[in-house]
């Protein structure tokens, strides 16, 4: 049995050589503790694998896929978001609690899970599968520094990951995004498009579009990006971001968006009319050592407010190895309730 394995994996190898220019593997592991004000502190892991593939045709068209084990393992139809410390939760973006069926889905034509492929000729590529809309993919987020086991640093409710479709907001998606990117220079343009689940109602598409701006501008590095997405009889979000980093380590990140509520939104936000989004981000690297601290807060009818902030640290030994430590939290004032929480996560990442 051994030795057919290794033949057959053999043959595969031999294949790949033949038919692509590139197939590479990368991964990572993390080991440590999580914890919480709601949650008892426990042991943390997870690992990683991702497959990529890349080629070249004769024209120059160049093309690739990859796919993620870790993101692609497992059913999706029972995934559901959290709702606790509540709306924050939902409309921050959430943390996703899936429960993993016996059926794997990831490679079903209609739905993705871990996997993207793409096409590329002359400044334009087309990217289709698991990947970013246009406005996520466009406009930078504020973590600027260093990184936690548990994503603690991203998942407080004062955090605006540009998801808010994709989980939060809305969570009706069937996880596949087709995204049109062209760059010219330093500028880059982005439409892209994300149905309902398995395509069942066209009225209700997800469409977005972004630009953005990267280049070093008197020896800061500027990313600028805006973007537009929106849903019919659910909102509208535009979104505006700027970060900058400086040359002795130091980088700075402001962002600011709108949304405007649908009268027929009955998601998280139904009843609402709009709302808005501020942060801030801060990050310091030095050597092996960096560290990112942000902050933001959620303003939904000009009554009810949902902010947090999250600091990262990350400690580089060299050879893939880091230390990381991350600490988030969480503030609402929702309906009149007030409600607070955290998370905490310390352990090691291995870089592979």
């Amino acid at each position: 049995m051994k030795k057919l394995l290794l033949a057959s994996t053999a043959l595969v190898a031999t294949a790949g050589v033949a038919s692509a220019q590139d197939i590479a593997l990368s991964g990572f592991a993390e080991m440590g503790i999580f914890g919480g004000e709601d949650i008892d502190t426990q042991f943390f892991t997870d690992i990683d694998v991702t497959f990529t593939m890349s080629g070249e045709a004769d024209n120059g068209l160049t093309f690739g896929a990859n796919v993620d084990l870790d993101e692609s393992d497992g059913g999706t139809d029972s995934c559901t978001l959290t709702d606790a410390p509540g709306l924050a939760d939902n409309f921050a973006g959430g943390t996703e609690v899936c429960t993993i069926d016996a059926s794997s889905g990831s490679f079903a034509a209609a739905r993705q899970g871990g996997e993207s492929i793409f096409v590329s000729f002359g400044g334009v590529t087309l990217t289709m599968g698991d990947t970013d809309g246009a406005l996520d993919a466009r406009v930078p987020e504020m973590a600027l520094a260093g990184g936690s086991l548990a994503d603690d640093e991203t998942i407080h409710g004062g955090y605006d990951a540009g998801e808010a479709f994709e989980g939060g907001l809305l969570n009706s998606g069937d996880g596949q995004i087709a995204r049109l990117d062209y760059a010219i220079g330093a500028i880059t343009a982005s439409l892209s498009a994300e149905q309902e689940a398995n395509g069942a109602d066209d009225s209700d598409d997800i469409f977005a579009v972004g630009f953005s701006y990267a280049a070093n501008v008197g020896g800061v590095d500027l990313n600028a990006g805006i973007g537009y997405q929106a849903q019919e009889d659910n909102a509208e979000i535009v979104s505006v971001a700027l970060t900058g980093g400086l040359a002795n380590g130091l980088s700075l990140g402001v962002t600011y968006s709108a949304w405007d509520i649908d009268d027929d939104n009955t998601g998280a936000l139904a009843g609402a009319d709009d709302a808005n989004h501020v942060g801030v981000g801060i990050g310091y690297t030095m050597n092996a050592l960096a560290i990112g601290l942000n902050y933001g807060i959620y303003t939904i009818d000009e009554d009810d407010t949902s902010e947090g902030y999250g600091l990262a640290a990350t400690y580089d030994l060299g050879g893939g190895f880091q230390l990381r430590a991350g600490y988030g939290y969480t503030e609402t004032d929702i309906g009149g309730v007030e409600d607070d929480s955290d998370t905490f996560s310390l352990g090691a990442r291995m870089n592979f």
